[in-house]
């Protein structure tokens, strides 16, 4: 048995900005869950499969970051 998690089942994260901009809105992007994160970001939800990370994020967040 392996340590290793299966990326198809769990391994995304949905990642907000600390600070909502200025017209309120939640700015979110989903990222690999091993993903070096900035300070100015902070985890909202998972880790989880990247559908239902972007599930959430469609629900959750009324902005979208750019995906890098």
């Amino acid at each position: 048995m392996t340590d290793k998690k299966d990326p198809i089942v769990e391994g995304y994260i949905v990642i907000a900005l600390t600070v909502p901009g200025p017209d309120g809105d939640r700015k979110c992007s989903v990222v690999k869950e091993d993903s070096v994160i900035i300070a100015t970001y902070n985890q909202v939800y998972g880790p989880d499969t990247e559908a239902n990370c972007n599930t959430w994020m469609a629900k959750n967040c009324f902005g979208h970051l750019a995906k890098s």
